[in-house]
């Protein structure tokens, strides 16, 4: 239980000593401690000042007041969240003396700064101060991997040393004096890190591995290194599984202990030492574990759960321990969405508070205890949170029931209860036979839907979620099994055991290409085959992945007839083929299938026709004999442009097709289905009604009255960059309750952005440069979707010159703000310049705003947009190049209307970033004197041999040598990729292209832990070659080659494995005739993770390395030529056993104190002690404003870190823990509240 918290009060605040520019406040607390206080007051610019003072202090010296000047201050308290007073005191500044002023103190100024004591890993640094004095000082240096350090030194001193620097390293140091709010500097200095003590370099060697302190599940492993040092080393073994388990352990370390082991069991260790691009070894040792020991001592047991603190969205948890120890704890309840949720805790911990709660809603938390494998429990508690302090007037929606009823062997009917109010829209969900989501929205005045498409003999589980607004609310839920078919039961049964291939159809027919699609009733194929002859009788394979269920297969010959077979491979197994044919369409007429081009008496449609037209619904109706086809099938292009598919029973002549959208075109296709074979279709264009207030405002030609049906007005785009698009809209008349914006993205996919129905303005982010997309806005209102208005635009392309501006973007005039009461922007000025980043701040000399929209165009020309909170008065743009000229534009977001821009312009600093140009040009030219040594360069980036799907390309390194080089490039769908090349390489193949897509490759060297570079080349893929550019080529062929090379299919040979070490081999290969433009090497490594190697088309042999020591691989070899993949061939190689025989402990690892070492309005830097051992990595774990659980991982060098991106006026609560291995130790905590920003309305408490 805990003690109830004494009362907070806060006595009297009063002003003392006061003087023409400052004051002395003092305060008393009659009862209980604060936090902190907030002491605020205005300034004689009527500016809100806010300053945070520590809970600790009882008094402050305020300065830099005016003269004469009455000031009102008042003084709060803060707790936890809560913020009490204030207390207040009003008092004025005394007046300038009439004597002549003595003379200002002077202008502290920064000396020199020189550098002496240089050893391999520190320097001293010492610095005069000619004038005045200051503050504190701040050190600022790049480590050895470019990361920025800070070291904050006291105002007294003029000398500090360094430590913790690399040997041979060149640094740079620039030193800040603090004076008040003023940072005065850099001056700088250079020096490089002596190196160390060359001896004659030994090469590293590995001595015995040893295992001792053998337990039940552990055993720890020693070793030697009797010559050298190594980088590196990595522990193999096998665990109780057969699996391989892999431990990387660092170069210093010599012992390691391998934890979750299984008792009774002989284990083999392999290590491995590694330096540079070398791996030795390995040594390796074997190991009993012990049995597990007979149990003295009670097991661990668990005690209670309890709750307490209940509030709104959290409660308290507390429990109790009756006997032994617990390695940890997991708490796990559902959410409001009935989403299992889980909480791990460390095995000291016996109380938590589980947040983000829902109110009024009933929890049963359940508590286990882990114990090595085991897992006890649960302890159980059951809690209802509070209901929220304010309650809605109008009355909240709530769900029923749902039940479920009339159950056949593929289908159920839902119906369910609105207990009060009424919801928009409801959304079933459940998982199919597969195990996949399904969705299934239903109208807001609906009270049953059937769910069809279901397996026989399966037990379902729905959900029902009821959406009001914006809200989710439910689900209920209900279970069913669904009924056994009556006949072929036992085939039934056996033939759910595997997979089973369901129907193939064409869903789209284009001249030159058709669109498959198929079903999988039952289990699941690891890939699928399409097959198909082409114009000239080859054979052509499609594969298709395992997880898909359609494919287009393109380059196909107009007014052709097709028959393509698919297959459905599982493990080692081909099933089927289920076969479909089709007529592609003519040149002229895509999307028209020409009645007349059966070529036998098949089954006829007939005529297509339409009747009973509304705005949201159709008949269609033929006339066909009964019993003539099995099944119908109609097809249409929805208003998203999702193709919709509705079966029809065989007897039946005609169906209504509901929820169209009105005033729009649809397309209907009608199939015949007969034995197994789809015929058709044919096909009707209509146009939905207009829905009938629609019709009476168009004949009446006049406005409606207030409160009618809402209208969409004009959708216009009003700026876009190579990545975003921002949209605009009216509506005229009335209210959405909310908006959908929808359009494609590059991969032809639809994509649905909703926005709030107060919105008229919205930011469409994550689009491909140099794209044309066609936006649509529909309004919904209740259960109802009006609309679309549409606009069209085409992104900028990635490489637009500084000058230029986006394209289809429409200078916005100014915003005339009328007189009066609306908000006004000042003037927007950049205080604080560096290299790669500009302080921005503004005023706003009349009202307020919402938010603030800040635009700038980076040095590629690429525009970004930077949002800020309404509150703020400025703000850090990060990311900026150095030498750069940049234009800043600010808006002001007030409710729909964006007023403004006003504007500034600013050249960010060289790199060098010293204070005046000549402190620049001499560190430029120190610079250049300091010989660089074998510094590698890169030289030039060219493309060659562009196809359709692949880039050849080469590049130079006119200087030094590099460890590897990484190319980076998009995607045509703009997903970022890389491909790996060895440093010694000075080309590379980039496979898997897309056909006529411009591309832009980027070259990366990387060297030890720099990245240098990049350089870049751009290049354009040929067009995918059609059926009559491939005819012509293969005329031009027969005319130049000799006869008897005309038609030589190309095949593979013989696949060989030679020169096995235990990490490397090398594998060869034969053809037998004809060549291939490239091959493909493929295998999983031992990870089991797929490995592709391409490699150019003359090479007929290739050397693996990095492989593992006595592991089994099989290799597959793929022929590549024009767009067919031959093969494969295969064979199965185990690389060779390395034994070599083995040293000594060092201290466990353990975590000392966390402190906070500053604490700004938005960041806090931390810092910590290690007494013993070192860890491998850190993790720090904490909460940020929305109570989101953030983790932030650090390399196991580090000993301090800034948390950027805090919440002002917040209390934050820091977790550190330290990896040492595979265990996690600590966590060791801190806490502290971030700062008041110093620039707000008083408004930012409320």
């Amino acid at each position: 239980m805990e003690k109830p918290t004494s009362p907070l009060r806060l006595g009297q605040l009063t002003a003392s000593n006061l003087m023409p520019n400052s004051l002395d406040l003092s305060w008393t607390v009659e009862e209980g401690n604060f936090d902190s206080f907030i002491i605020q007051y205005r300034d004689a610019q009527n500016r809100s000042q806010a300053l945070p003072v520590d809970g600790n202090l009882r008094s402050l010296h305020l300065h830099d007041l005016v003269p004469s000047y009455r000031y009102q201050i008042n003084l709060y308290g803060v707790s936890g969240r809560k913020r009490l007073g204030p207390i207040s005191t009003e008092a004025e500044t005394a007046p300038l003396p009439t004597t002549p002023p003595p003379p200002p103190p002077p202008q502290p100024t920064l000396g020199d700064l020189s550098v002496s004591d240089v050893t391999s890993n520190s320097i001293l640094l010492s610095w005069s101060v000619p004038t005045g004095s200051f503050d504190s000082f701040s050190i600022q240096y790049k480590d050895a991997e470019g990361k920025p350090q800070m070291l904050p030194v006291e105002g007294e001193s003029r000398e500090i040393t360094v430590p913790n620097l690399v040997p041979s390293r060149r640094y740079k140091f620039n030193l800040y004096g603090i004076s008040g709010r003023k940072r005065v500097g850099p001056i700088s200095a250079d020096t490089v890190t002596a190196s160390l003590p060359q001896e004659p370099p030994v090469p590293p060697s590995l001595g015995q591995l040893s295992a001792s302190d053998i337990t039940s599940d552990s055993v720890r492993l020693s070793w030697t290194v009797p010559t050298g040092s190594f980088d590196n080393f990595q522990v193999q073994y096998k665990d109780a599984n057969g699996k391989l388990q892999t431990i990387p352990v660092e170069g210093v370390l010599r012992e390691i202990i391998i934890s979750n082991l299984a008792p009774s069991r002989r284990y083999k260790f392999n290590l491995y030492g590694f330096t540079g691009r070398k791996r030795l070894g390995p040594i390796s040792t074997d190991a009993v574990t012990a049995s597990p020991p007979a149990e003295t001592r009670a097991p661990p047991s668990l005690g209670q759960l309890s709750v307490s603190n209940v509030t709104s969205d959290s409660v308290h948890l507390t429990w109790t321990v009756h006997t032994g120890n617990f390695d940890s704890f997991l708490i796990q309840y559902k959410d409001a969405e009935g989403k299992p949720q889980a909480l791990p805790l460390d095995a000291s911990t016996r109380e938590t508070t589980i947040t983000s709660l829902s109110p009024s809603r009933r929890y049963k938390f359940n508590l286990y205890g882990i114990a090595g494998r085991k897992r006890l429990g649960p302890a159980s508690a059951d809690a209802v949170t509070a209901s929220p302090a304010k309650k809605e007037e109008s009355v909240q929606p709530s769900l029923g029931e749902l039940s479920i009823s009339d159950l056949t062997s593929n289908s159920a009917l839902l119906s369910w209860t609105v207990l009060t109010g009424s919801f928009d829209s409801f959304l079933i969900q459940y998982k199919d036979a597969e195990g996949k989501p399904q969705s299934l929205p239903v109208e807001g005045p609906s009270r049953k839907v059937t769910v069809s498409n279901l397996a026989p003999s399966r037990r379902y589980k729905f959900n029902l979620y009821g959406l009001s607004g914006r809200k989710r609310l439910g689900p209920v839920s209900s279970e069913a099994t669904t009924v056994e078919p009556e006949e072929e039961e036992k085939e039934e049964e056996d033939e759910r055991r595997k997979p089973r291939l369901g129907e193939l159809l064409v869903s789209e027919t284009n001249s030159d290409s058709v669109r498959l699609f198929w079903s999988v009733p039952v289990g699941r194929f690891d890939s699928f085959l399409v097959q198909y002859e082409d114009g000239d009788d080859d054979v052509q394979t499609v594969p298709v992945d395992g997880d898909s269920r359609e494919v287009t297969i393109p380059n196909l010959a107009p007014s052709q007839r097709y028959q393509f077979d698919l297959y459905g491979i599982t493990g080692g197994e081909t099933l089927g083929p289920i076969s479909t044919d089709t007529f592609t369409a003519s040149s002229a007429q895509e999307q028209q299938v020409k009645e007349t081009s059966t070529p036998t008496p098949e089954p006829n449609l007939g005529e297509l026709s339409v009747s009973e037209v509304t705005s949201d619904s159709v008949r269609l109706s033929w006339d066909v004999p009964r019993e003539t086809f099995d099944s119908f099938v109609v097809q249409y292009t929805d208003a998203e442009n999702k193709p919709q598919e509705i079966p029809v029973d065989k007897d039946t002549n005609s169906v209504v097709i509901y929820y169209l959208v009105p005033f729009y075109r649809y397309t209907f296709y009608l199939y015949g289905i007969s034995e197994r074979r789809r015929l058709g279709p044919v096909s009707i264009s209509i146009v939905t009604a207009i829905t009938e207030d629609e019709k009476q405002k168009e004949e009446a030609h006049e406005e409606a009255p207030v409160g009618m049906e809402p209208r969409l007005g004009k959708l216009t785009v009003s700026e876009v960059s190579n990545n975003a698009a921002h949209l605009t809209w009216t509506v005229p008349q009335g209210n959405f309750d909310s908006f959908s914006i929808q359009y494609k993205d590059a991969d032809g996919r639809n994509q649905a952005f909703p926005v709030a129905g107060g919105s008229r303005e919205a930011m469409i982010p994550n689009l491909t440069p140099s794209h044309k997309y066609r936006f649509n806005l529909y309004g919904i209102s209740g259960s109802r979707r009006l609309g679309p208005i549409s606009a069209n635009a085409v992104t900028t392309a990635m490489t637009t010159t500084h000058d230029e501006k986006p394209q289809n973007v429409r200078e916005e005039p100014v915003t005339e703000v009328p007189t009066g009461t609306e908000s006004r922007l000042g003037k927007l000025t950049v205080p604080e310049v560096t290299s790669n980043a500009a302080r921005l701040s503004w005023t706003v000399p009349l009202g307020t705003f919402d938010s603030f929209l800040i635009q700038y165009k980076d040095a590629e020309g690429r525009s970004h947009m930077l949002p800020v909170g309404g509150g703020s008065r400025e703000v850090v743009v990060p990311n900026l190049v150095p030498s750069h000229k940049y234009k800043f534009n600010l808006y002001g977001i007030s409710g729909q209307q964006r007023l403004g821009p006003i504007s500034a312009n600013v050249l960010t600093t060289a790199s060098a970033t010293t204070p005046d140009e000549k402190h620049h040009e001499v560190g430029e030219e120190a610079a250049k004197e300091v010989p660089r040594e074998t510094e590698p360069r890169l030289g030039m980036l060219t493309v060659s041999e562009v196809t359709s799907d692949s880039a050849h390309l080469t590049w130079t390194v006119p200087q030094g040598n590099f460890d590897s080089f990484s190319i980076q490039f998009k995607d045509a769908g703009g997903t970022p990729r890389a491909l790996p090349v060895g440093g010694d390489s000075r080309e590379a193949v980039v496979p898997n292209l897309t056909p006529s897509h411009k591309y832009r490759f980027n070259l990366y060297g990387i060297s030890g832990p720099r990245r240098l570079g990049p350089i870049s080349a751009n290049a354009v893929t040929t067009a995918a070659e059609t059926p009559v550019q491939r005819t012509e080529e293969k005329e031009e062929t027969e005319k130049v080659l000799p006869e008897p090379s005309k038609i030589v299919q190309p095949s593979m040979g013989d696949l060989t494995v030679s020169e096995v070490t235990p990490d490397s081999l090398l594998l060869s290969w034969s053809i037998r005739e004809g060549s291939f433009d490239s091959f493909l090497i493929q295998y999983k490594d031992a990870v089991g993770k797929p490995q592709t190697l391409p490699v150019d088309g003359a090479m007929r042999s290739l050397h693996l390395y990095n492989l593992v020591p006595s592991q089994r691989y099989k290799f597959t070899v793929f022929g590549v030529s024009g767009q067919k993949r031959l093969g494969p061939v295969s064979i199965d190689a185990v690389t060779a056993v390395e034994e070599r025989p083995q040293e000594e402990p060092t201290v466990q690892p353990r975590l000392g104190d966390l402190s906070v070492s500053k604490a700004t309005s938005d960041s806090v830097s931390l810092s910590w002690s290690v007494p013993a051992g070192t860890f491998d990595s850190f993790l720090i774990q904490y909460k940020d404003v929305e109570g989101k659980p953030q983790v932030l991982p650090l390399s196991g060098s580090s000993r301090e870190v800034t948390i950027p991106g805090l919440a002002p006026s917040r209390r934050y609560k820091f977790n550190l823990y330290g990896i040492s291995g595979h265990k996690r130790l600590g966590p060791i905590s801190a806490d502290t509240i971030t700062g008041q920003e110093l620039s707000l309305h008083q408004s930012l408490w409320h």
